[in-house]
């Protein structure tokens, strides 16, 4: 019987996917899936609405146009042009859209996170994984995924000064998509400072880009009000009830992941602590890494204040761990046979397409995963009369879905008295609504059946219940 012979052309193709490259393919096969199904928050409800507000109106709004409890309230609206990309994206393709949207996002940062680490690919992926890992618990669908890709994106434009022109361009994108890009400042700012510590005479070079870059965050409706709203991010104590502001810990299996990071990081850096504290003749590469050093450092005690800032320690340790670990062991031969090319391409299409199932199994088993109201829902709510109350995590959902109703508080914090949420969180808790329904004239709720509120109100006979699912309950208050 002859052997078969495979064509030069697609034995070539076949020698060119080798182990690196398998291992590559399936790692961002893995990203893109996995990243196709990210957490929907009330944040997502309420960047969706503000977005079709401004695709509709033409305008960007600064004041509260959705509630009732802070009417025309200032509302640092920073993620306008996020809102109106995501709204957009839904008009044109609908949730599955956005679904696809997200993931390419995701699967680019993680691409430039790639190019941003050093050494033989398969050792680099992973570190990666590690860091995908620690990203997981923060994938939604909310503005922030345009800072994460933006700073992954300024790490890797300073590392070579050609592409520095580019940096103000991606400032003024950055700045109109989502508050971060204060964070981006910092690192640039850190940055330029390292590099003129080993050349004075660049300073002019530095100072011209972070002036520009400066300058650009200032085309926003906001204007010099975003970088006030950007630094008071950093430490926002009057957000403490919400999970992701909480510090990580030992007892939140979630933190591990950065905690595992950090011991990385360490280890490194204190076993090469020569290399980054020696100083001879100007070398970029050197320069960038204590620059990334010290942006490590300062995003490590961000990254143990809260949980938010820990994604941001991963972006910038991951690079300098590669540098430091495995960009000096050396690549070996990994020329391959045809033969044993065509069985890793094999092996990373059965990979893709039990992904692929993967995705179609949890699709199938959250049917309700866009769709958090039923239409019987929906329609209790617009019978309701009077001023509606709702909890703090539903209060983005009726923006969406019943956009014809003021609400009571929302997700959105900053337009709202403190004391008006810290009211608002104690009475799903605790169950004591009287006064603050008499305060706010309230006729008519919208309750999570799990909170102890839904006990109270059940038993009060000044109330009906109009409406009860597994999740959400609507009581109408008796005349």
């Amino acid at each position: 019987m002859k052997k078969l012979e495979i064509p030069c052309y697609l034995q070539r193709v076949f020698c060119y996917f080798n182990q690196d490259r398998l291992v590559l393919v399936i790692f961002f096969v893995v990203v893109f899936v996995s990243s196709l199904t990210p957490d929907i928050q009330s944040d997502t409800w309420w960047n969706l609405a503000s977005g079709r507000l401004t695709w509709t109106s033409r305008r960007v709004w600064l004041t509260d146009p959705f509630s009732f409890t802070a009417p025309g309230a200032f509302w640092p609206n920073h993620e306008w042009l996020s809102q109106v990309f995501f709204y957009g994206i839904y008009q044109l393709f609908g949730f599955a859209g956005l679904d696809v949207f997200f993931a390419i996002i995701t699967t680019i940062t993680w691409g430039v996170m790639y190019k941003l680490s050093v050494g033989i690919p398969r050792y680099r992926v992973i570190f990666l994984l590690v860091g995908v890992i620690s990203h997981i618990t923060i994938w939604s669908y909310r503005p922030h995924i345009f800072t994460i890709l933006a700073i992954a994106l300024l790490l890797l434009l300073l590392q070579e000064r050609e592409r520095h022109k580019w940096i103000p361009p991606l400032f003024l994108i950055w700045a109109n998509l989502h508050g971060g890009v204060g964070i981006g400042g910092g690192v640039l700012v850190l940055t330029a400072i390292v590099h003129c510590f080993y050349r004075w005479d660049d300073w002019k070079h530095w100072a011209t880009l972070a002036l520009l870059s400066g300058l650009a965050t200032l085309i926003t409706p906001l204007g010099p009000r975003l970088w006030w709203f950007s630094l008071s991010m950093l430490n926002h104590p009057q957000t403490t009830y919400i999970e992701e502001w909480l510090p990580p810990s030992l007892r939140w299996p979630i933190s591990y992941p950065f905690f595992i990071i950090v011991f990385m990081w360490l280890f490194v850096v204190i076993r090469r602590r020569r290399f980054l504290l020696y100083r001879a003749d100007y070398i970029p590469e050197q320069a960038q890494s204590v620059a990334l050093l010290i942006v490590g450092f300062v995003f490590m005690a961000l990254g143990f204040k809260a949980m938010r800032h820990t994604v941001l320690f991963t972006l910038v340790a991951l690079p300098l761990i590669t540098r430091l670990s495995i960009a000096h062991i050396p690549l070996k031969d990994t020329s391959i046979s045809p033969r044993r090319g065509l069985l890793y391409i094999i092996i990373a299409g059965v990979i893709s397409i039990l992904c692929v199932f993967l995705v179609i199994y949890q699709r199938a088993n959250n049917p309700t995963r866009w769709r958090p109201f039923n239409a019987s829902l929906i329609a209790a709510l617009r019978e309701c009369p009077g001023n509606l109350y709702n909890t703090y995590e539903t209060g983005g959902i009726l923006l969406w879905f019943v956009p014809e109703r003021a609400i009571f508080v929302d997700s959105r914090n900053d337009p709202y008295p403190l004391d008006l949420l810290y009211a608002a969180m104690e009475t799903e808790q605790s169950g004591e609504y009287q006064s603050l329904f008499q305060q706010h004239q309230i006729t008519c709720a919208l309750v999570q059946t799990q909170y102890p509120f839904y006990g109270a109100i059940q038993n009060d006979k000044d109330w009906v219940e109009v409406y009860n699912d597994v999740t959400f309950a609507v009581f109408h208050k008796l005349e």
